[in-house]
């Protein structure tokens, strides 16, 4: 090969080095843009998801102690009522008049919205959590609280029984309430239909010793007074779990601010 050949063999060769590494330069420039885009797309995704979920805990808790006050009081009448079942000590129907709301009322099973959770377990990314522990933690309270709810469906239904077994078969209760809700209206009361001479003003009427001696009431009472022992407990727990919850994500969040 003479000169000029191997001149112009060696010219093409550079414009072909120079081109290829033009195109894989655009490649690898390409490719680390889109590695770029992609994070910065994943790291919005994850707080999004991450100020979503901080929110739902926020309404959680709030929600859950606005509820939780309302159930310690009734379950402190629950109490009462139980105590003087073992005691026997003398009680004014007045007293056990003031008790029996509280007795009778159930707040429901409160709900724990995991909505944004389970989106991002279902939806695969959970692998968008940078915080191992956060990521850990965030399956695991989703099953908590739906292991949670429907125990406390649970406690919904032996209250409704409970409370049936009170208003059935004794008129007690259901006279105590009626007279109450509809103070105008004649009410059974121990078997007996009491017409208000005075609408709105009579008092009612109970021999409270009978009421107390009563064992279908009894074992009504205690069934609800057991139940809401165990839903005082289950309470404390979804508390505790929905506090560490709230803290992990604040702290992923780079917040120090956990209710």
């Amino acid at each position: 090969m003479d000169a000029p050949q191997k001149t112009a063999a060696t010219s093409s060769l550079r414009w072909f080095a120079t081109e290829f590494l033009v195109v894989m330069t655009g490649v690898l420039v390409a490719l680390a843009v889109d590695a770029w885009w992609k994070k910065q797309t994943d790291l919005q995704l994850e707080r999004t998801y991450l100020e979503q979920i901080a929110l739902d805990l926020e309404e959680a808790l709030a929600e859950h102690l606005d509820n939780d006050r309302s159930m310690d009081i009734n379950d402190e009448r629950t109490a009462a009522v139980v105590a003087g079942f073992r005691t026997m000590i003398p009680m004014s129907a007045d007293s056990l008049y003031a008790l029996v709301p509280g007795l009778m009322s159930w707040g429901g099973a409160h709900q724990v919205r995991t909505a944004t959770i389970d989106a991002v377990v279902a939806n695969g990314d959970l692998s968008l959590i940078r915080s191992g522990a956060l990521r850990a933690a965030i399956p695991a309270f989703a099953e908590t609280v739906r292991s949670e709810m429907m125990d406390r469906r649970s406690d919904v239904e032996i209250n409704r029984e409970a409370t049936q077994l009170l208003v059935e078969d004794v008129d007690y209760l259901e006279g105590l309430i009626r007279r109450r809700e509809e103070p105008d209206s004649a009410v059974r009361i121990g078997g007996h239909i009491v017409a208000p001479r005075s609408p709105r003003r009579s008092p009612v009427t109970l021999d409270t010793q009978s009421f107390f001696a009563d064992p279908q009431l009894y074992r009504g009472v205690l069934t609800i007074w057991v139940m809401r022992n165990n839903d005082s407990r289950r309470r404390t727990r979804l508390e505790r779990e929905l506090r560490e919850m709230l803290s992990l994500v604040h702290r992923e969040l780079g917040r120090e601010d956990t209710p």
